[in-house]
């Protein structure tokens, strides 16, 4: 059984929300949805209905009050940032 994709939400916004963790800094320190929300330009609430979603796909992990990339989460949104072509090769250990 594989995990179920959210609802009502776009590819793109999947990835932009990826993105603004990891311009948030979000591979170094513990980060909040708003902290990503500021990024992207949506709400902090939009950011957080996301959030199970990236943390049963291995994106992200729960850290307290906030998350953090993994570090599978950091390379993929880190290719996505840089435009690179292999992003997807580090969901599929996921």
């Amino acid at each position: 059984m594989g995990i179920p994709v959210p609802q009502e939400v776009s590819l793109d916004t999947l990835l932009n929300i990826t993105e603004g963790w990891y311009s948030a800094n979000a591979h170094e320190e513990t980060c909040t949805n708003g902290d990503v929300a500021d990024r992207v330009g949506i709400s902090d609430r939009y950011v957080s209905r996301q959030n199970d979603f990236f943390v049963r796909l291995g994106i992200l992990s729960n850290e307290g009050r906030g998350k953090m990339l993994t570090d599978a989460g950091r390379k993929y949104a880190e290719a996505l940032r840089y435009g690179r072509d292999d992003a997807r090769q580090y969901l599929i250990p996921l």
